[in-house]
């Protein structure tokens, strides 16, 4: 059947033509012309076949062996025949396995022409926009025609050549990257099968704090088998309640449809694996379209987010860092210039939909945040000549003046920007403090500049990149067609921003607000990622350096390990952020040779592949920014370099396709096809009703079990990897390869000096249904030798005591003592409550440690686990070995708090333990509870002591004041066990001045 086959295939964007119609889709034709079966036959002959694929625009050409012709033709008189039987798509199936964000799905349509004459069949494919083509495949009577992928001059090249041979032969163009539309137009022989199967790779970003897994389904007409498998696997952890799917349909009116139908089925689910199935049987499929066009299947996921430096994996000597801190980071601080476009051409629908979405925005502002409004037709025009705060009266009032708005005049968009600048640097000189806020403006235009100093595009970004100086973020918004969107887009990415087209359409309103949405919470600004130079290679890592970071997003870095087996076994990471005024070191270490295990359902050697599409995205990114030729020319023979090497489809590559006994001409690995037994036995088949399935599954399953993956569930290529977690464990049965893992372990500190602490008695433990016991908070005083004295405060619940005071040092230290038990556990009729200390405040708060977490500031609240540095006011605050606390001011002060965990079959609470490590930088007039001994001699009378084992007693001096002690078991929280120290009973005694002398 192979020799009476002609065979056409074009990809063809459908994209959005900036001349057209507001969001109208240009479907480009594809040009197809039947040929005889002699010339068919004398075309076999031919050493090369190419389709080159390239996204966006198609240009097909047929030609004969001496004349070439372009004919256009539309599909619906290819066929003379009348009345043919249609074209019908057996099976569809889709493969999409997502490991750590990373996802390769491929796409399988088997394809039936029971007509007696040739017929075209169009299939549709909306990519998601970040993607790549990686490879495409057509098998037809066993014989498969592979693809590869090459550089456009060398594929221009193949082209012409096989188009001068008279060959039949494609080529596809790219003129645009707003859309990454496809259409697969191929000409099947008479009552031949055909098999089509194409990949491709992207990875997930996270918005709105949630990733989605985005698979568009428009065969145009209802297939009999229909099956779409996603297989999530994420180290990190998966969030049992985020994980959610659903088909989404955009209507007729550009609304949009969510619907959540009985035959999508959460398959199985893990701590850190999900698997989801769409299964609709034809009657389904009808009741969903009746034109096959059946929208977007989606699955929803979030991963179990630290607040700490994030996470890493390594995998064949490449690593991924992701970092996405949450929890702990309320919104800092913006300041925000909107500059909004008033032009004549924004008359009409524009200027009301403009209106609409700043109603929303400028109500979504926090009152600590500060803005300003800057309109700009022929001249500019700011509403208010500074800043001012986003209180309710400022909102109201420019709502007011929003309203009041009018179109008309001439396009001064680089005097909009100039002014917004100016507004800033006012904002910023009036700051106090600069650090940890967030400066922006953002442009919303829909034409050309056309008036003021500067209208040329090369001018206008020259000029902005000078006088912003890297010091805020611009953020261009492009409303409509008639504009130059790659100019926006230059000037966006010159300024530590980014552009976004808005399509002109009923919904183009809400396209504001969500990009307002985007950038409306910065959590982290000036974030920037070290690495150990000796265990990466440097000029591999990808972009380290962040100018912000959103709440609901994520930060990813990937790059390659030193190939160097003398290294450390552990690779350490430091990320640098700032956050409300405060600057903020987090720490993170990979173990590199922590051993990984293999899943059949993993993308194959993810690491390096998202490695090469991260690469590959900023390369295009900065080759977009960059003006200078010599440093343009480099970026693109970077990128086109990794396109080529990881059989990437990019702007700088086609996707070729060549008989199979053309060796020669393959690059790269072919693409394998799905195998799956059950799907093949399906397309002999007719389709399976409803009734006629086994029983599904639950829709949900509880964490930690996994359900079947059912008769048709895909069986991946080999070398697919899984990794594991301590965490989450990997999957039970054996592995027959093992990667590298990394965990994200802080390092744990050790040290033993003697020190003054705070500590509590250990209580017996009691039953949970008996009466509650009592102890009491104990002080730990080091004397000369091995010995400590310890006593009891007699302390009131809630109430706050000096523990240092030190006005020479600088170094006030206050801590409050509470009942040990729980407020609705508390003992009756006893006014002397067993006490301990459950908050440590510093300075004027500016720290502030409860056993929930430590507070630096108003904005940050940061975990007891994970290694983390802060220095603020003064003090350089860090957790390294888990609950473990240490403050140092200077080099001379050494403070540790450590968290405790109260026993709660006793109903107790947590509580802080704390101790002076080096006090050698106190001064002679130190003061306070525990801070008045590092001045104060303790020391014991070894004269005195009487008695053996636990009756000894004796007597101490302390300050030259004789005291009697006896012999005691009393917890030290320095060591989280009990120890002897000599007892006091009576603190009045032992402290320098009385009790209430202390409190604050």
């Amino acid at each position: 059947m192979m020799r009476d086959l002609l065979l056409l295939m074009i990809l063809a964007a459908t994209f959005w033509c900036n001349d057209a119609a507001p969001h109208r889709a240009i479907k480009t034709p594809s040009f197809i012309a039947s040929l005889d079966k002699a010339s068919q036959r004398a075309k076999r002959e031919s050493p090369i076949m190419p389709v080159i694929v390239d996204p966006w625009k198609v240009f097909f050409t047929t030609t004969t062996s001496t004349k070439t012709t372009q004919t256009t033709v539309n599909p619906d008189v290819i066929v003379p025949d009348p009345d043919p039987k249609p074209l019908k798509i057996r099976g569809l199936r889709v493969l999409s396995l997502v490991t750590a964000r990373f996802t390769k799905t491929v796409v399988e349509s088997f394809v039936v022409n029971p007509a007696e004459m040739s017929q075209e069949i169009n299939f549709y494919m909306e990519l998601p926009k970040e993607a790549f083509i990686s490879g495409f495949l057509i098998e037809t009577d066993g014989v498969v025609y592979n693809s590869r992928v090459d550089e456009k001059e060398a594929a221009q090249q193949a082209y012409d050549q096989a188009k001068s041979q008279g060959q039949t032969t494609g080529q596809v163009k790219q003129t645009s990257e707003e859309k990454n539309d496809f259409t697969i137009s191929i000409n099947v022989e008479a009552g031949s099968e055909l098999r089509f199967n194409l990949t491709y790779e992207e990875l997930l970003k996270r918005k709105d704090g949630f990733f989605e897994n985005v698979i568009s389904i428009t065969p145009g007409q209802t297939v009999d088998h229909l099956i779409v498998d996603v297989h999530i696997t994420e180290p990190q952890g998966i969030k049992e309640e985020s994980v959610d799917f659903f088909v989404k349909k955009r209507l007729t009116d550009g609304s949009t449809e969510v619907q959540r139908p009985e035959w999508a089925r959460l398959k199985g689910q893990h701590s850190d694996r999900v698997s989801v199935q769409f299964h609709p049987t034809p009657e389904e499929q009808e009741a969903l379209s009746t034109n096959g066009n059946f929208g977007k299947f989606v699955v929803r996921y979030d991963v179990v987010h630290g607040q700490n430096a994030g996470n890493i994996e390594i995998v064949n000597g490449y690593f991924v860092h992701h970092f996405s801190p949450e929890g702990g980071f309320l919104p800092i601080q913006k300041s925000v210039v909107f500059v909004l476009d008033t032009s004549g051409s924004m008359s009409g629908t524009k200027i009301r939909q403009t209106k609409e979405a700043m109603d929303t925005i400028l109500s979504d502002l926090r009152e600590k945040d500060e803005f300003g409004i800057i309109t700009f037709s022929s001249s500019t025009r700011a509403w208010r000549s500074r800043m001012v705060p986003a209180n309710k009266a400022n909102i109201e009032s420019a709502k007011d003046e929003i309203q009041g708005l009018q179109a008309r005049g001439g396009t001064n968009l680089h005097g909009g920007i100039v002014d917004a600048i100016e507004m800033l640097e006012d904002a910023q000189n009036n700051d106090l403090s600069t650090v940890g806020k967030f400066y922006l403006i953002i442009v919303l235009t829909d034409g050309m500049p056309t008036a003021g100093e500067l209208t040329r595009p090369d001018e206008i970004k020259r000029d902005i990149r000078r006088r912003l100086d890297g010091r805020f973020s611009l953020f261009c918004l492009g409303f409509g067609d008639n504009l130059d969107y790659t100019f926006l887009e230059q000037l966006s990415l010159q300024n530590k921003g980014l552009a976004r087209k808005i399509y002109e359409d009923s919904d183009a309103g809400l396209q504001l607000v969500g990009f307002f949405d985007e950038v409306a919470t910065p959590l982290l600004v000036n974030i920037r990622m070290k690495y150990d130079e000796n265990m990466v290679i440097s000029n591999s890592v990808s972009d380290t350096v962040f100018p912000t970071y959103f709440e609901g997003t994520e930060l990813v870095v990937a790059g390659q390990l030193a190939a160097n087996y003398s290294l450390p076994e552990r690779v350490i990471c430091t990320v640098l952020v700032e956050s409300g005024g405060i600057e903020i070191e987090l720490e993170l270490e990979a173990n590199v040779q922590e051993e990984s295990v293999l899943s059949p359902h993993t993308v194959d050697d993810f690491a390096q592949r998202l490695w090469a599409f991260l690469t590959i995205k900023e390369l295009l990114q900065k080759r977009i920014a960059e003006e200078r030729d010599s440093e343009k020319a480099e970026l693109t023979q970077r990128a086109l370099e990794l396109s080529l090497k990881y059989h990437f489809v990019t702007p700088l590559t086609s996707l070729v396709v060549v008989k199979p006994d053309e060796d020669d001409a393959l690059i790269g690995e072919p693409q394998p096809r799905m195998e799956d037994d059950a799907f093949e036995d399906m397309m002999m088949h007719k389709p399976v009703s409803r009734k006629q399935r086994p029983p599904s599954q639950p829709n949900r399953q509880r964490s930690g079990s996994v359900g079947p993956i059912g008769p048709i569930g895909p069986i991946a290529p080999q070398g697919s990897s899984i990794l594991a977690s301590p965490m989450h464990p990997p999957p039970s049965g054996p592995a027959p390869t093992s990667l590298h893992k990394a965990p994200t372990k802080a390092p744990t500190t050790t040290t033993t000096v003697a020190t003054t602490t705070l500590a509590t008695t250990a209580p017996t433990p009691t039953t949970p249904m008996g009466p509650p016991r009592k102890y009491r908070a104990t002080f730990v005083m080091p004397m000369e030798g091995n010995g400590a004295l310890c006593f009891n405060l007699r302390a009131r619940h809630g109430q706050l005591y000096k523990l240092i005071d030190d006005q020479v040092a600088g170094l006030t230290v206050s801590g409050r003592m509470a009942s040990a038990y729980l407020t609705n556990h508390l003992p009756n009729g006893n006014e002397t409550l067993p006490l301990v200390l459950d908050r440590v405040t510093f300075q004027d708060g500016s720290l502030e440690v409860s056993p929930d977490g430590i507070s630096i500031g108003p904005t940050v609240t940061l975990p007891w686990t994970g290694g983390w540095t802060v220095t603020v006011q003064g003090l350089k605050v860090s957790v390294r070995a888990g609950q473990q606390l240490t403050v140092r001011v200077g080099s001379d002060i050494t403070l540790v708090i450590q968290k405790r965990v109260g026993n709660s079959l006793e109903h107790k609470r947590d509580f802080l333990g704390f101790e002076i490590k080096n006090g050698q930088g106190l001064s002679d007039q130190v003061d306070g509870i525990i801070g008045q001994f590092e001045r104060r001699e303790i020391r014991l009378d070894a004269d005195s002591v009487s008695g053996e084992g636990d009756r000894r007693r004796g007597s101490l001096t302390v300050a030259g004041q004789r005291l009697d002690v006896r012999i005691s078991e009393r917890m030290d929280l320095r060591e989280d066990r009990a120890r002897e120290c000599w007892w006091h009973a009576e603190s009045n005694n032992i402290l320098e001045n009385p009790l209430r002398h202390y409190r604050t």
